[in-house]
């Protein structure tokens, strides 16, 4: 597998707040929460889409409503009351999109929902990882349009 440029702390970040929902969300349950990963390189004959990582956090939670998931990555929506800003999801996806990549979210209702992270593997360019990151002003408001 290629190296896939990234900013490693944000990258953590982002999968540490997916992991936290997650387990929030079997904590009353007693379920399982998985996280796994996959590289895939397309066929060629397909496109020229680059090789990319996949990355899953699934859990056995209550899952996600229809029409909440339309929202849950839009910033200050939370379903958690006081324990929670509403901020975790909007950043995680703020990350991803800096990195080139894109979310996904599958969700049954009384069954558990499955996050994906889609990162390119080889852009075919020297990304430096760190540009991931932006000024430092931007990292005091990981939100702001840029």
């Amino acid at each position: 597998m290629p190296p896939v440029p990234a900013d490693p702390s944000l990258l953590h970040q982002a999968i540490m707040n997916l992991l936290t929902n997650a387990i929030e969300a079997v904590e009353s349950t007693g379920g399982a929460v998985t996280i796994r990963s996959m590289y895939h390189v397309p066929d060629p004959l397909l496109g020229s889409q680059p090789p990319y990582l996949e990355i899953y956090v699934v859990d056995t939670g209550p899952g996600i409503s229809k029409d909440r998931i339309k929202w849950i990555f839009e910033p200050f929506n939370t379903t958690k009351g006081g324990r929670g800003t509403g901020l975790g999801l909007a950043v995680t996806k703020r990350i991803i999109d800096q990195h080139h990549g894109r979310i996904e979210v599958d969700s049954v209702e009384g069954r558990g929902s499955t996050f994906k992270i889609i990162l390119p593997a080889d852009t075919g360019t020297d990304l430096d990882p760190s540009a991931t990151a932006e000024a430092k002003t931007a990292e005091a408001d990981p939100l702001r349009e840029g």
